[in-house]
């Protein structure tokens, strides 16, 4: 184009454009409609008169043809939303199966050794298997028994012990 009012014109829909060398040039690449989003009028005529035409695209299937099997527009018509729903649920049903299989694979071995260090430790306590993650635990459990059993042997137990319990 030719200097002139277009310049303004091309700035006020939010094309940055500049005379350069006697002639209008586009700086910079711009998105002045994101995508999927109406394009206001304004902005159509200016690209009608850059001959940049917005039209929308697409393919109306009435029919596909593979392998001798003819699918119908039903069959290929799906939700997209579904679609990627049903992928994620797969995704974690694939990620739940190697964890309960004890696949071990980048994403399984964190969940796996949790796992695993929360078995064992359960069976540390439940053997009553003194280590430095069980210990007080432990501690903890002959002192709740000590003064379970003392509540029930009120007569048996020391001074001391009944101060704890009273």
């Amino acid at each position: 184009f030719k200097p002139g009012p277009i310049v303004g014109e091309l700035q006020k829909v939010g094309i940055p454009a500049a005379i350069q060398d006697g002639k209008v040039a586009i700086k910079t690449d711009k998105v002045i409609v994101p995508a999927g989003e109406k394009i206001p009028k304004d902005v159509a005529q200016m690209l009608t008169r850059l001959e940049i035409y917005p039209i929308e695209i697409g393919m109306s299937l009435h029919a596909v043809f593979e392998d001798g099997n003819i699918f119908k527009p039903d069959v290929l018509d799906i939700d997209l939303d579904e679609f990627i729903l049903k992928i994620q649920q797969a995704s974690s049903n694939a990620f739940n199966l190697a964890v309960k299989s004890a696949w071990i694979s980048e994403l399984t071995i964190k969940p796996l050794l949790n796992k695993a260090y929360s078995n064992a430790l359960a069976l540390a306590m439940e053997s009553g298997i003194i280590t430095k993650d069980t210990v007080e635990h432990l501690v903890s459990k002959a002192h709740r028994s000590m003064i379970a059993m003392a509540l029930h042997a009120q007569d048996a137990i020391d001074e001391d012990l009944k101060k704890m319990i009273t």
